[in-house]
């Protein structure tokens, strides 16, 4: 460590300091002093103890401060990450990766030890600390490639070895999350890249949501491997009771036959469905020849008008979202058509509308006379002044008609409803065309979406609900929203996000909350391992949401068992995460007390089993050549684990990092600099008594 003192003030008043110390002290000590029975050593010592009293004082005004600077080593991080999804253990090499496996990864950690630091953890559904479980319900590649950005952000990562079977079922491409990683990545491919003699479901298509008396179509994809000549039947049951069977013929070694089935809606409410695959033949994999899905059965379909200015891509992205949902049925009107019986609508998307052309001002009092819940779409057409006449929430100020782009952010305190994707799932998507102005501060609870400007986070709301009364209004300020749903469809092939945010901001301002005091909101049908969460609205008599009162919740599974809990509360409604719960149909009670009132709330859902893992046990070592190869690293076998330790260990490019630490402290903060003038001037004092005082 390196060490030296700085001055804040220059210097050359140190010699101006030592010059009056010496000055002084010899004026009291030598040329004033009365008392002659001092003799000249006396003096001496007395004048000494003056002048490093007045020396240090000087010292200190000339405010020192000491310099340190030290360099330091950081060895580099070896991350070894374990892949410890259920798959591991439902293939041929299953007694291998649970007993073999453990010891040879300890052994490679040893001997990385003795040159890198070693860090140890686990993937699957999450990324977390190794336990060899293989437990996780689901792969996510994604999931262990996102903590490089958060937990090892600031790590000096010489190398990644990912040991797992390439299956992935969950999450981006594994080749496109990790493609930013500026470190070389090494693969164990574990795992057997044999097919298996297996009949398998592949997937369900049927809708979640039907409506009473209506007949349901539910497609179901069927494969077959090696099996060519043999026969099996497809059969869809209702509580073990079969409603129909289809009979398949294989005649080839890779079989695909999709089949169709329909389903009668008689009784409102979730029903439970099972497909199931029933042969004589020999089947390696019997996990995977049934599976079961859930339709939620009710009587009301929601009737949507999409009210627009001109045709825009944005019109044509709401229109997409919805017409997959049988839960609403969309109308498309352009605002110069004429606009029928509008009482009728369950809710009005007024895109860009008002308009500077189209004032709709009989339309849209209507639609307000009427309580018909609006959600208003801003864009450049809009007529802020027109908008503002409303009298709504949003209240742009401007001074002039001028635009400006924005990214979104996701706001963490929004609690009128659940989203499945990570807070920071924004943080790629294109911006949107706003007005540029002042806008409203809104309760953080109602808003879902911030505005932000470059990487600045602002308070200012881009997408956000209103609610008076049993009034509801929500708010877009801001058009392309289409370049959202390309943008996801480039990256990750699908618009999940853009959907998702469309869906439940229209379903929240569907929802009817005048007939019910007590709202419960949670999915009917759950995955297990994922937490199970509940959201609860509570009205007073004239329907304002309220929160004072405690909220319990009592949860009964099918043993009877009951699991009491309490609501938090939030800005001014409930929420609840009761954790992770097994497989199971459960009931659930909420209770709370108004003034007088009890008020209570009943419900059921269901925690089905994921069968991500099940449905595919062939090992993808392709993937992991592919990964390893473009990040300049290699892919190994479970046969060449020792040659891992010999690989890594050998990489010169795997170097270690000297940092330089510096320290700035003032010395006046130095309690011994104080003990030390204390010193000085208790022994001049003392001396003075003890030879007598002047």
């Amino acid at each position: 460590m390196n060490t030296a003192i700085q001055f804040t003030y220059s210097g050359w008043f140190l010699i101006l300091a030592l010059l009056v110390a010496i000055a002084a002290s010899m004026l009291l000590y030598m040329k004033m002093t009365s008392n002659e029975d001092w003799s000249k050593k006396r003096r001496i010592v007395l004048g000494t103890l003056r002048f490093l009293i007045l020396f240090v004082i000087g010292f200190l005004l000339l405010i020192p401060v000491l310099k340190t600077r030290s360099l330091n080593t950081k060895k580099p991080v070896i991350v070894i990450a374990q892949d410890n999804s259920e798959s591991m253990l439902l293939s041929r090499d299953s007694v291998y990766n649970r007993t073999l496996l453990p010891s040879q990864i300890n052994a490679l950690v040893q001997k990385l030890s003795s040159k890198y630091e070693v860090r140890t953890l686990q993937f699957g559904e999450k990324t977390d600390s190794l336990n060899w479980s293989f437990s996780e319900k689901e792969t996510n590649f994604e999931s262990l490639f996102s903590i490089f950005n958060t937990r090892f952000l600031n790590e000096n990562i010489g190398a990644l070895l990912i040991s797992s079977d390439g299956i992935v079922n969950r999450g981006v491409s594994p080749i496109f999350s990790a493609q930013n990683l500026p470190f070389p990545i090494y693969c164990l491919a574990l795992g057997d890249t044999n097919s298996l003699m297996d009949f398998s479901i592949k997937q369900i298509d049927c809708n979640k949501i039907a409506f009473k008396g209506n007949s349901i179509p539910v497609f179901v994809n069927i494969s077959a491997t090696d099996l060519k000549g043999k026969t099996a039947t497809v059969e869809l049951l209702q509580h073990d009771k079969i409603l129909a069977a289809q009979t398949i013929e294989v005649d080839a070694k890779q079989y695909f036959k999709k089949l169709a089935f329909q389903i009668q809606a008689d009784s409102l409410g979730i029903t439970e469905y099972q497909l199931r695959i029933q042969s004589n033949s020999k089947d390696e994999n019997l996990v995977n020849n049934s599976k079961r899905f859930y339709v939620e059965v009710t009587e009301d379909q929601k009737e949507i008008l999409l009210l627009f200015d001109g045709y825009h891509p944005d019109v044509a992205v709401f229109q997409n979202v919805m017409r997959g949902n049988p839960a609403f049925k969309l109308t498309k009107i352009q605002s110069n058509q004429p606009i029928d019986s509008i009482e009728n609508y369950d809710l009005i998307i007024l895109h860009q509308l008002p308009s500077k052309t189209q004032n709709l001002q009989h339309v849209i009092s209507s639609i307000i006379l009427n309580e018909i819940p609006v959600l208003f779409v801003i864009g450049q057409q809009t007529s802020i002044d027109a908008l503002n006449n409303l009298k709504t929430m949003l209240q742009i100020e401007q001074n002039k008609e001028l635009n400006t782009e924005i990214f979104p952010s996701f706001n963490a305190a929004f609690s009128l409803f659940k989203t499945t994707f990570d807070l920071d799932a924004f943080n790629g998507f294109p911006p949107l065309q706003i007005p540029l102005g002042n806008y409203p501060e809104v309760p953080a609870g109602n808003c879902m979406l911030y505005q932000r400007i470059g990487q600045i986070n602002t308070s200012k709301p881009l997408w956000f609900f209103s609610e008076s009364g049993n009034y509801k209004t929500g708010f877009i300020v801001g058009e392309g929203i289409w370049k959202w749903s390309l943008y996801e469809y480039s990256q990750f092939s699908n618009h999940s996000i853009t959907s998702e945010l469309i869906l439940k901001s229209i379903q929240h301002l569907t929802s009817e909350n005048k007939k019910d005091p007590l709202v419960i909101e949670i999915s009917p049908v759950l995955e297990q391992e994922k937490p199970v969460f509940f959201n609860a609205k509570l009205f007073n008599p004239s329907y304002e949401l309220v929160n004072e009162p405690d909220l319990f919740l009592e949860i009964t599974d099918e043993m009877n068992n009951k699991y009491p809990f309490i609501f938090q509360k939030t800005e001014n409604a409930y929420s609840l995460s009761v954790g992770s719960l097994p497989l199971g149909t459960y009931r659930y009670l909420a209770k709370t007390k108004l003034g007088e009132t009890s008020i209570q709330k009943s419900g059921k859902f269901i925690i089905q089993e994921s069968q991500l893992e099940k449905n595919e046990l062939i090992a993808n070592h392709t993937l992991l050549f592919r990964l390893a190869n473009e990040h300049r690293g290699k892919m190994f076998y479970k046969e060449q684990i020792d040659d891992i330790a010999v690989e890594l260990l050998k990489d010169d490019t795997i170097v270690p990092v000297v940092y330089e630490k510096k320290g700035y402290f003032e010395l006046i903060n130095f309690k011994s600099i104080f003990i030390l003038l204390l010193v000085l001037a208790c022994t001049e004092w003392f001396l003075r008594k003890f030879w007598g005082s002047i």
